[in-house]
């Protein structure tokens, strides 16, 4: 089901959605300031950053505009190769990096053959389109952006790459473990996701969420009390006990309750949160579980 805020088709309805909902387009994305000027002939509706910092010029495309569109588009372009500093030091904004290549992004409601013909020439150029679609469903109406041109869903081998922007090298190999971690998890553990995002699911259940944002790698468990950003090691182990603990859950795996466990010196029960990963072994070698699910755990199970 497309899900999210619904949005008038008009200008002030693409204003809405710029101003205070650009995750509807893309995860991590914020906006900078509205309304530049780009030298006489060029008006940029929106300055944006993605989440990996590097700035989004977004334009509005109207029916009524859309012929004068893919020109606003080329003269920005041709504007930045000198107009860079200029934003720099007017426009700054914490974690914006202007030395990266920037993004053209077109966002409309409707837009005709003829705009996306003209569109897909500057491709080249890094023209991406985005175009807000709605369904009824009974009494009510549901709506979500999805990309036309440019855009960038998971495809193929995307999946088993970092997403893009990820410029640390620590973090490129943590994010590469727990890569690996969701492949040797289970055959059947699913991921989509776009240019910053990579969603893992179980059938219907989500695992977990490996995503970039200003910069920073981070990953979200479902129930798991707090983002982890992936920064050491720890965090990195962190990470792999609360997804195979939810992974346990999700394959119906029953988990002691807090009531029923305590620790091994006696006194108050332990929470859950607080499981190491030896007992989540411990637990996994009862369980019976899969070589394929128990290779997750860093050993190999022995028949004997």
């Amino acid at each position: 089901m497309i899900s999210g805020p619904v949005f008038p088709r008009n200008r002030e309805g693409l204003a809405e959605l710029v101003e205070r909902h650009l995750d509807e387009i893309e995860r991590g994305m914020v906006l900078v300031d509205r309304d530049l000027e780009c030298g006489a002939d060029c008006n940029v509706d929106a300055l944006a950053m993605d989440a990996a910092g590097r700035p989004v010029f977004l334009f509005m495309a109207q029916r009524d505009t859309e012929a004068s569109l893919p020109g606003r588009i080329l003269t920005a372009s041709a504007w930045l190769v000198s107009g860079v500093s200029l934003l720099r030091r007017f426009v700054p904004f914490d974690g914006l990096d202007y030395s990266q290549p920037s993004r053209m992004v077109v966002l409309g409601f409707e837009l005709s053959a003829g705009l996306l013909e003209q569109l897909s020439q500057l491709r080249e150029l890094g023209v991406e389109v985005y175009q807000y679609c709605s369904v009824r469903v009974g009494d009510r109406e549901r709506g979500g952006v999805f990309p036309l041109l440019g855009g960038a869903d998971l495809e193929g081998g995307d999946a088993d790459q970092l997403p893009e922007g990820v410029r640390d090298p620590q973090a490129r190999a943590l994010g590469g473990y727990v890569l690996d971690l969701m492949r040797r998890l289970d055959p059947d553990v699913q991921v989509a996701g776009d240019r910053y995002t990579r969603t893992f699911s179980y059938g219907s259940d989500a695992l977990a969420e490996l995503y970039l944002r200003n910069g920073q790698l981070s990953v979200r468990v479902p129930d798991a009390p707090d983002v982890c950003s992936l920064r050491t090691q720890e965090d990195a182990q962190l990470v792999a006990e609360a997804v195979t603990r939810r992974f346990l859950e999700v394959d119906g795996v029953e988990l002691p309750e807090v009531s029923q466990r305590r620790p091994a010196t006696g006194g108050e029960p332990v929470d859950e949160r607080d499981l190491s990963l030896d007992q989540i072994r411990d637990m996994a070698d009862q369980s019976q579980l899969s070589p394929e699910e128990y290779s997750v755990l860093g050993e190999s199970r022995s028949d004997g």
